[in-house]
């Protein structure tokens, strides 16, 4: 599908009076239709102000020359009846300044191509930098989520991708830390609920004691014949725990029967003083050592207690490491009681140093951990900033592998970028200096006397003989309008002779310039409503100069008179049906660069819609649709309102084309038979001396003539004014044929009778 192709301004917001939040894109020649009301005054005001209007790449609004003909322009410009500014052009100049203003004109074109064409290409750079950008920040914010989620509160102020991504490729010294300790940190030093906790013990593998004890035999050296019995059937320990364990008043515990009255004196004498000794160091071995394991262990316990909630991992370990050596303390228990059992076995207890070396070495690990939570809770003003500080070395870190791809991208491209800026200031720099200079050589060769021809000439040429403009004596550039008959300033301009000759001087503006320097700078013409009290003639004349201005504007073609397309974008808003049709002819089929819309209101909000339809052959492709073909509504209002014989004529052949061949579907010749064959003598009057008054039926045919014609346009209707056409005449027929073609309620209902 072809695209329309833009040109200066690519698109017009419209924010005021009736217009809310309504954009329109225009293309290089626009006509806005629309009935009085609808806001067509309010677009061309926007254009005016140069508000709200998006530019094309490359172009700003001090780049063109913004000229809008609309009742302001008419009031400013033609005062009392007097004289307006005048209108400085190029028309007699001398043959070297002229060639060096063209030499300077082209070359301030090849410059504003080359500004257009650095400015078309560092958009698209810088555009691709903020892609590449863009990719950037989602790799920063996706590949950090869970981090960034556990330390959010040292994230301030970098809680979006942007803020995030700025700060990573702020950060010079980027560093790893321990993720969970970090997290830790960051936690104490935000949370409002962080506390000091208190620090582990460790024990004292020191106050653990030692003997030989276990490893020695405990025996007995007496050599009674009791003693030798005992030792020969080893039961020394046996009888020696017996006798202890058990006192039955001489009775044996084990057999029942009496011993004997010298048994005590016996069993002393099994037992020797090295083995009490022994003996008694056995027992005191046992307590000590107990007595400082169960101290250890208690320790070791309190220390699962009222613990630090972020070491509960380290603690895991702890316990289960606790819980092996309570085992080996009470295997170190057994092994003291098959000792005593067994006073000459050798027994070695468990090593616990290894383990509560394990366990100690734990406790610092975890005493570490405390301790730096407490410093943070105990200063947190100080560790908040830390802890930010830290988060971003870190995020840096585990990033930096990305930023250093995205780094290397950035310089090349910002190379690139640097390139196409410097070249874009040259351009600029070259540009305004051409103007600068092309000013100064316009000034030499400007003068008014050209615009004076150019405007009585325009004048003579549309059959106005009964004034012309001359410059005023003693006062440059301003104007009298002289009535021919009288040689006298004129002081009755109707309001359309007015309007005219303000239309011709503003014709005469797009044409040259107001301003010495002003030609310098392309055009944007918008036309308001232009043919506002103005007969058939003055219309036709207006018409005309608006189609040549359009062919200006034409991107693919070049008039012999205006070899250059100085003006850039046209806007032609009006309401009239005629006028519109007039200026549109032949327009709607240059799709590209033509678009036509329709400014509608409704419950008191305006809007302004594009104008397009499918191509009926081929429904992928759109074309133009000119709103005045669906505008039927629009001409009836001009029929009632219009009071020149030659646009009634025209606006009549428009209804009875649109409504009896486009939607009914009758051909011209059918209309023609109806009326002039079968109801021709409704259209003859009997005059009181018999003969027949055709002059009805001619009218008749008359308007059904130009219905006969080509309906693409009026060959004839522009450049004849029907002065001798009564228009009331005129109307009474035109009802007529509605009536007896059959459609009399149609012809009631468009004239809401």
């Amino acid at each position: 599908m072809t695209n329309k192709l833009t040109s200066a301004i690519t698109e017009v917001s419209l924010n005021q009076a009736t217009f809310h939040n309504k954009t329109f894109a225009p293309s290089y020649i626009n006509f806005l239709f629309g009935n009085n009301g609808c806001g067509k005054s309010t677009v061309a005001k926007v254009l005016k102000d140069k508000i709200d209007l998006t530019w094309d790449i490359g172009c700003t609004a001090d780049d063109y020359l913004m000229l809008v003909y609309n009742e302001e322009f008419i009031k400013n410009n033609i005062a009392s009846y007097g004289g307006m500014p005048g209108v400085f052009t190029i028309s007699e100049q001398n043959a070297q300044t002229q060639k060096e203003i063209e030499d300077a004109t082209a070359e301030l074109g090849t410059a504003q191509k080359t500004f257009a064409e650095a400015s078309l290409n560092l958009a698209e750079k810088e555009t691709l930098l903020n892609k590449q950008y863009d990719a950037f920040q989602t790799i920063c914010w996706e590949n950090t989520k869970d981090f960034r989620k556990s330390v959010d509160a040292a994230l301030v102020g970098k809680k979006t991708k942007d803020g995030l991504s700025k700060a990573l490729l702020s950060e010079a010294t980027p560093k790893m830390y321990d993720e969970a300790s970090l997290i830790s940190i960051c936690e104490a030093a935000f949370s409002k609920d962080a506390t000091t906790y208190p620090e582990l013990y460790t024990v004292d593998i020191t106050t653990i004691p030692n003997s030989t004890i276990l490893t020695k035999k405990i025996m007995s050296s007496s050599d009674s014949p009791f003693s030798t019995f005992m030792k020969a059937i080893n039961a020394t320990d046996w009888v020696r725990q017996g006798h202890e364990d058990f006192h039955t008043d001489g009775i044996c515990p084990y057999c029942q029967r009496e011993l004997p009255e010298n048994f005590e004196e016996e069993i002393a004498y099994c037992f020797d003083k090295e083995y009490e000794s022994d003996l008694a160091t056995l027992k005191s071995f046992k307590n000590s050592y107990i007595s400082a394991i169960n101290k250890i262990e208690n320790t070791l316990k309190t220390n699962l207690q009222n613990a630090y909630p972020k070491i509960k991992t380290e603690l895991t370990a702890y316990s289960k490491l606790l819980d092996v050596f309570k085992t080996n303390v009470e295997l170190n228990t057994r092994r003291f009681d098959e000792k005593f059992s067994q006073l000459d076995s050798i027994i070695e207890l468990e090593d616990l140093t290894e383990i509560i070396t394990e366990l100690n070495n734990m406790i610092l690990t975890m005493n570490s951990k405390i301790q730096k939570n407490n410093e943070v809770v105990n200063d947190k003003s100080k560790m908040q900033p830390q802890c930010k500080s830290d988060v971003i070395k870190h995020l840096a870190f585990i990033l930096s592998d990305e930023i250093q791809k995205y780094r290397n991208s950035r310089s090349a491209l910002q190379k690139e970028i640097d390139t196409l800026t410097l070249e874009k200031s040259k351009a600029d720099d070259k540009i305004k200096s051409l103007r600068r200079h092309l000013s100064d050589l316009r000034k030499q060769i400007v003068n008014t006397s050209a615009a004076v021809e150019g405007i009585n000439t325009l004048l003579t040429d549309t059959g106005f003989q009964g004034f012309f403009i001359r410059e005023k004596e003693d006062i440059p550039n301003v104007y009298e309008v002289i009535r021919t008959g009288t040689g006298k300033v004129a002081e009755n301009l109707s309001e359309g002779e007015r309007n005219f000759i303000a239309f011709l001087y503003f014709h005469q503006l797009v044409l040259g310039s107001l301003e010495a320097d002003s030609d310098v700078k392309d055009k944007i013409v918008v036309i308001d409503d232009p043919v506002s009290s103005m007969d058939s003639s003055t219309l036709f004349v207006v018409g005309a100069l608006v189609r040549d201005m359009i062919a200006i504007c034409n991107p693919d073609y070049i008039t012999k008179e205006h070899p250059k397309d100085y003006i850039k974008q046209i806007f032609i808003l009006t309401h009239n049906a005629f006028f519109h049709q007039e200026v549109t002819y032949n327009q709607a089929q240059h799709y590209r660069f033509v678009s036509f819309f329709e400014i509608v209101k409704l419950d008191n909000n305006s809007d302004v819609i594009l104008c397009t339809q499918s191509n009926r052959e081929t429904p992928s492709i759109k074309e133009n649709r000119n709103p005045i073909q669906n505008s039927y509504a629009a001409l009836w209002d001009t029929y009632k309102e219009v009071s020149s014989p030659n646009t009634l004529v025209n606006v009549i052949r428009q209804i009875l084309d649109y409504y009896f061949l486009q939607l009914c579907g009758y051909s011209g010749i059918d209309i023609k038979d109806i009326i002039l064959k079968n109801h021709r003598d409704d259209f003859i009057t009997i005059l009181p001396d018999g003969t027949e008054d055709c002059s009805d039926l001619h009218m008749a045919a008359s308007l059904l003539q130009y219905l006969c014609t080509s309906n693409d346009r009026i060959s004839d209707g522009l450049n004849f004014i029907h002065a001798s056409v009564d228009t009331d005449s005129c109307r009474r027929i035109f009802e007529n044929i509605f009536r007896h073609m059959g459609q009399g309620q149609h012809f009631d209902m468009m004239m809401k009778r």
